[in-house]
This record gives structure tokens, sequence and C-alpha cells, in this order.
């Protein structure tokens, strides 16, 4: 998109802030992965939130996982990106179940496409 789709707003509120109220009922903790100048929107969540800053911007989105992952301290992580507003805390704590069930990672496929 090419422009900063985490502070878009949908229904009044930014896009991260969908993404994270989804997160919040599965997850212990919140990792946001921001460029180094990226002013993020102010984010409403009882849980604890750490930022990370993107070391190397612009190399895409497998350096900001690498940098979110870096930080993230709980023993599974779910990568999303901060504009998924749609996103549905069932599927995502199915997703948490099946790697605890032994998988080192889930991907979800519909349709037989990721």
């Amino acid at each position: 998109m090419g422009r900063d789709e985490a502070s878009l707003l949908l229904n009044g509120e930014p896009l991260l802030q969908h993404t994270v109220r989804a997160l919040a009922k599965v997850a212990d903790e919140i990792v946001l992965v921001a460029a180094p100048d990226q002013a993020l929107p102010a984010i409403v969540t009882d849980r604890p939130v750490i930022v990370a800053r993107d070391a190397e911007p612009g190399e895409g989105p497998l350096v900001d996982m690498a940098a979110g992952l870096a930080v993230a301290t709980a023993p599974i992580a779910l990568v999303v990106g901060g504009d998924m507003p749609m996103l549905q805390a069932p599927l995502l704590r199915l997703l948490v179940e099946r790697v605890v069930d032994g998988a080192w990672w889930v991907l979800p496929v519909a349709a037989e496409r990721p």
C-alpha cells in the first residue's frame, strides 16, 4: 500500500487496534514492530505491549518478523500483520492449539492457498 496502514481508521479505530484486540484474547503479550521513525497509533489493551524497531527498514516482512521474535518472551508467537482488522480470536486459538500439539509452526490454508 505504501503508507502507514496501522493508523488507517476502520469504524473510528486504527486498523492496529482491531488487530491487537483479537490478539489480546489469545496472547499473553503483544509485540509491535515499527520502522525506526514510525509513530504507532495509541493502542488500548490489558496485555503488555513491547515495541521493537525495524533495524533494516525496507527489507521486508521477514526482517520485521525477526525483530519481533527477538524481543518476544512468550514460548509461542502468533505473527500477523498490523493491518488485519478482521482477525478472529477462534482462528488464533486454533493456531496456538495446533502448535501445542507438537507442530513447530502452523500456517492456515483455505482453498489450497495460505
